[in-house]
């Protein structure tokens, strides 16, 4: 495919327009600050652009102005710079129609009035097309073409009989040599688009590098992915796919790529939507029957890989500066690039605060896409075959068993039917709801554990002579845990085996607990007013929680930090958090056990709630569902 009516070099001709059009004033360049960050184990550039504050500010400033007139605010997609680009900023007309009338362009080239990053230039359909409708073969076609010609100037071929693509890519990575072109496009509402005209963007990769480039940054969208094309590093969910000589040979393939992907991304919304009654991913379905996307999302484009990401909202929420005030920063496509710009200095300072920053990033990545279970498997330092537990726990403290099912299947996806991994898996999860019944009650995790049972045997069980395993290879029978359990306390050998069992438990809970262990002890006993609340608690920890047949001491710890968030009870979660660190745990460990359990009780609609807005405050302001106490803090709390 070639770029019709287009009588230069690509990037010879781009760059030549910026560069008059900088000159002249015609365009309006904003220099930025940048530094790299990480999302999980993935290197995110962040840009700090002042100028977009100012734009913003401007743009409210002209809204009042309106607004005092007595005059309605303009819309803001009602001027459009496709129709008619000045001169100044057209850098040409090209054709991509499979069949175009000699001399008759279908597309426009045109530089972005307001760039961030040089050379920065947009793919427009000359006549009016919408931008939330599906993207056309001619589109993708001529996207393709522009990529392939930019890297056609270092000699690179374009017929199909050169280097693949890959190949290519690798040797331009790694020498720094080729130049490269990164295509993005924003469809919807919540997709980060500012134009109902639909328009690629085409960013150059080594116009975006700057001085990042020795700090481990690249392409999100080559990094490595699984063979479902599904980019289990990142806190959302992507579909990609890889483009070889094929697509840029028929545009028909290269579109059939695009809606396979379009219609993974509309599929995994329906899946989240159906778990999820609140926070959904807004739809419109049957929209895509005539030529309109159902969903909001980003597509981008290198001419080695295609990647599509479903979206669920335009803006993540950052919580900035010693006043706690939640900031709103806008993301499009350019996260498939691997890069996120905000335009407060607050916003940069609170993404470039170590571990906590990128926890932010992850969260705020997480909010505007759909989660994937990825962002917590690959939480830092978050220990081994703890994040299906931490998960169920905190959806059935917050008594929503009817998602353990997804949990379930997610954590036993890679594992073999009969394989003793699976059922590992079943009875570490039952161990971990029996566990936190004292904490969470016993109505939820009774709920929780019938869910968890129908969704590991949709079939009633077998009768007692039958195997002891069903047809996915989970185990019916009860977990060593279980059985040990079971025997000293229904069938108990001796008044000494009894002692001993509470003699394990009264040790646990000197270990969690340290030099606090007898003032918490003695405060039970003495000052609550029942006095038999200890002798409970010495029976949950001698035959429930000091049990370490299936789950260790230390796990335990993080079934009743899972149990325990949720609740916004602070005195109990800080002993936990401390009591981990007692029994070994890491300050990163107990920190990434906190952020995961977290982002389940946001991602149910728990929230910070602060000053007189927290319920049961005095001015009785405060509304909604979340946390009273500084239950997010705490971790740090518990470092010093």
């Amino acid at each position: 495919m070639q770029l019709a009516l287009l009588r230069d070099r690509l990037r010879s001709l781009v760059q030549a327009h910026f560069s008059a059009a900088r000159r002249s004033g015609s365009l309006i360049f904003s220099s930025t600050e940048l530094t790299v960050i990480r999302a999980g184990n993935v290197p995110f550039q962040l840009r700090y652009c002042p100028a977009l504050a100012q734009k913003a500010e401007a743009a409210e400033r002209k809204a009042a102005a309106h607004a005092a007139e007595g005059q309605a605010t303009p819309p803001a997609m009602r001027v459009d710079p496709f129709d008619h680009p000045p001169p100044e900023l057209l850098i040409a007309e090209i054709s991509a129609a499979a069949a175009a009338v000699p001399g008759a362009a279908s597309h426009l080239l045109v530089l972005n009035k307001y760039p961030v990053i040089p050379n920065h230039f947009i793919l427009a359909t000359k006549d009016y097309h919408d931008q939330a409708r599906l993207l056309g073969p001619d589109d993708l076609a001529a996207t393709l073409a522009c990529l392939r010609a930019w890297e056609a100037e270092d000699g690179e071929p374009t017929a199909e009989g050169g280097r693949a693509a890959d190949d290519r890519h690798a040797d331009a990575a790694g020498s720094g040599l080729g130049r490269r072109l990164f295509a993005f496009f924003n469809s919807g509402r919540h997709s980060g688009a500012s134009q109902s005209h639909r328009h690629i963007q085409f960013l150059p990769v080594e116009d975006m590098e700057g001085r990042t480039a020795d700090k481990g940054w690249r392409l999100l969208v080559e990094h490595d992915l699984r063979e479902s094309g599904h980019a289990h590093y990142l806190p959302f969910v992507t579909f990609s796919a890889p483009l070889t000589s094929q697509h840029a040979s028929s545009r028909t393939a290269l579109h059939q790529t695009y809606l396979q992907l379009y219609h993974e991304a509309v599929r995994a919304a329906r899946r989240y939507n159906a778990l999820h009654a609140t926070d959904r991913v807004e739809m419109d379905e049957g929209r895509d029957d005539d030529g309109w996307s159902a969903i909001s999302y980003n597509l981008a484009l290198t001419t080695s890989r295609m990647i599509i990401c479903p979206r669920r909202r335009e803006c993540g929420e950052l919580v900035v500066g010693p006043g706690h005030r939640t900031s709103s920063i806008s993301v499009n496509g350019t996260l498939l690039a691997g890069t996120l710009m905000v335009k407060t200095r607050e916003e940069w300072d609170a993404l470039r605060d170590g571990d906590e920053g990128s926890r932010r990033l992850a969260g705020l990545l997480d909010a505007v896409g759909i989660p994937s279970d990825a962002s917590m498997r690959t939480q830092r330092h978050l220990p081994s075959q703890t994040w299906y537990i931490l998960t169920t726990i905190a959806l059935s403290t917050l008594n929503r068993p009817w998602e353990l099912s997804a949990v379930l299947t997610h954590a036993i996806a890679h594992t073999a039917p009969h394989s003793p991994q699976r059922r590992a898996i079943a009875h570490r999860t039952r161990e971990a709801l029996i566990k936190s019944a004292p904490l969470t009650g016993f109505p939820k995790a009774i709920n929780a554990l019938h869910a968890l049972e129908a969704a590991l045997h949709p079939s009633p069980p077998p009768p007692p002579s039958g195997t002891d395993a069903d047809d996915d290879g989970i185990e019916r029978g009860p977990s060593a845990a279980a059985r040990s359990r079971t025997r000293a306390i229904e069938h108990p050998s001796s008044s000494a085996a009894a002692t001993a069992v509470l003699g394990r438990g009264q040790a646990l809970f000197d270990t969690v607990y340290g030099r606090a262990a007898r003032p918490v002890m003695r405060q039970m006993r003495e000052t609550s007013g029942a006095p038999d609340l200890a002798a409970l608690v010495r029976l949950l920890y001698g035959h429930v929680l000091s049990n370490t047949d299936t789950l260790s001491a230390l796990e335990t710890s993080w079934v009743m930090i899972a149990a325990l968030v949720p609740q916004d009870v602070e005195p109990q979660l800080k002993g936990h958090l401390l009591g981990a660190l007692n029994q070994g745990a890491s300050r990163d460990q107990v920190n990434a056990v906190r952020a995961v359990v977290v982002r389940v009780c946001e991602a149910a609609g728990m929230r910070p709630w602060l000053g007189e807005q927290a319920p049961g405050s005095r001015s009785g302001s405060g509304s909604g569902w979340g946390w009273r106490g500084e239950v997010l803090a705490l971790s740090e709390e518990a470092e010093g």
